[in-house]
């Protein structure tokens, strides 16, 4: 990550300890593709999975899997919330991806993360190559969210949120392709659930809101974010690993011609 997307993204979760409501349904979401992965490793192989949260953040996601007793970990460049407090932290490497073990990890997650990334399709391969064999990556990204400007402290013009890349369905199914011809897309979160019934999901149980989002996503095809899995192949990665890495798919907020250049 460059000095310039390191501040940007210091400066974009700056006091953020906690994460709102859709991120938490999000997070939850992906807590229950984690789940599913388990069950088929374990059908594999009698092993206990080691568990990687790349971006953890606050650590919500890493916390609940822990407290299903998982062997997780998560890793970080400026942890905050819950992953600074003594007890989770000590599950936390501050620090950028290569700065984790190189240890293998049978599932790792990627929450909100790639949209952040200039050489996302790196993170992307230094993710894959911390995979066990058949391993699993998951990953959300947003899903055709458009670009909006914000002014930085010294009066640049910036990605509002940071993000700086434009997930579709094609953009990221081709992104991910490269990797793993195991390649699996869903959307998720309804839009519905901000716009018009936030107020009442909010004291739904999250089993009953990721439900109602589901069926919306389903019905309206209106899925604020997009979800992906791949798995680790390991006679295609041999060859990634030796070979030149694909331009992202993505757009990119400098090249869109929506992008506010004024605010």
């Amino acid at each position: 990550m460059t000095k310039d997307s390191q501040n940007r993204n210091i400066r974009v979760h700056e006091n953020l300890n906690d994460i709102g409501f859709p991120h938490r349904i999000i997070n939850l979401i992906v807590l229950e593709r984690v789940r599913s992965c388990l069950k088929d490793l374990r059908n594999i192989d009698d092993i206990r999975p080691r568990v990687l949260d790349v971006g953890c953040g606050t650590g919500y996601l890493l916390k609940k899997m822990l407290a299903q007793d998982l062997d997780a970990w998560g890793v970080d460049p400026y942890p905050r919330g819950w992953a600074t407090e003594e007890w989770l932290s000590k599950r936390v490497i501050v620090g950028s991806i290569q700065d984790v073990p190189r240890e293998p990890f049978e599932i790792i997650t990627a929450v909100e993360v790639l949209e952040h990334i200039e050489d996302y399709m790196k993170l992307l391969k230094s993710m894959i190559s911390l995979l066990s064999p058949n391993g699993f990556l998951i990953i959300t990204v947003p899903n055709k969210w458009g670009f909006q400007a914000t002014y930085t402290p010294d009066g640049a013009i910036e990605p509002m949120y940071g993000h700086l890349w434009k997930f579709d369905h094609k953009s990221f199914e081709s992104d991910l392709e490269f990797f793993s011809k195991e390649v699996y897309i869903e959307q998720i979160y309804s839009r519905n659930l901000d716009h018009r019934l936030l107020k009442i999901t909010r004291i739904l149980p999250s089993v009953a809101v990721i439900k109602l989002s589901k069926m919306l996503v389903t019905y309206l095809n209106n899925g604020g974010w997009l979800l992906g899995m791949i798995r680790r192949e390991e006679t295609l990665f041999d060859e990634i690993k030796c070979g030149t890495l694909p331009k992202p798919s993505a757009n990119y907020y400098k090249e869109d011609p929506y992008f506010t250049k004024e605010i």
